[in-house]
């Protein structure tokens, strides 16, 4: 890869975190080098992201109302490909701000009643469980509720990435309704264990699921949907 951007040096951005962000994480990338795109910080507000990066030995700190940390690479690239085509630095900085949010991807509404929805409903991974519950936990200063059937197409992992997101999901959530419970019984019994005084319940559909919400919100309850596919994905079809 290396030797294809020294080819064609105006085709490529190389982008990564500063080495004192992966000295945090223990992740080695050494691929940087000076000019190219480094990533500094990434922090996640209640009203979206602040990303501060240097591009060419200029550093930028920029901020959007995405939602999602792993958006923030997203945004530097953006904002390093829309510079190259010409447009500058501060026409980029008042574009922001109206940046709409990606449906159903950890899409932030806040509804009547005080209630805010995370839509994270097209999501399928543990990577993207994983940030969801991360945001959970930032937003708002009420209950933490996940809504989920769990995740689909992980093959031999899917018991044992259940297990470990239902741990996390234990400390973050005060409530989990799981959808159609039996298929991720891993994600349950780890739930129990980190979060044992917290509420669970189990239900059949969605319509439930939401059924259960609006019996039970209160004021500023934070609720995510973290993935609908199951509820389709999974229903045998009638021939």
């Amino acid at each position: 890869t290396r030797a294809m951007k020294a080819q064609n040096q105006n085709q490529f951005i190389v982008c990564g975190e500063a080495p004192d962000v992966d000295k945090a994480k223990q992740i080695d990338k050494s691929y940087l080098q000076k000019g190219d795109l480094e990533i500094h910080k990434i922090i996640q507000g209640g009203k979206g992201l602040e990303v501060r990066f240097t591009w060419k030995n200029v550093t930028y700190n920029v901020e959007a109302p995405l939602f999602g940390i792993h958006h923030g690479h997203n945004l530097a690239m953006a904002f390093v490909a829309a510079f190259e085509l010409g447009v500058s630095s501060k026409d980029i900085q008042a574009a922001l701000p109206s940046l709409p949010q990606i449906e159903h991807r950890l899409e932030v509404r806040k509804q009547s009643g005080g209630l805010t929805i995370i839509d994270d409903a097209y999501n399928s991974n543990p990577l993207g469980f994983q940030a969801a519950l991360g945001l959970l936990s930032q937003i708002g200063t009420g209950r933490k509720i996940l809504i989920t059937p769990g995740m689909v197409e992980l093959g031999k992992i899917h018991d044992e990435a259940h297990k470990s997101i239902g741990a996390y999901a234990g400390q973050v959530c005060d409530v989990a309704i799981v959808v159609k419970g039996k298929r991720i019984p891993t994600f349950i019994s780890a739930f129990k264990e980190t979060g044992a005084s917290k509420q669970l319940h189990e239900v059949e559909s969605f319509d439930e699921a939401q059924k259960w919400i609006a019996k039970n919100k209160q004021d500023g309850d934070v609720v995510l949907i973290e993935n609908d596919l199951p509820d389709i994905y999974e229903r045998v079809p009638k021939i």
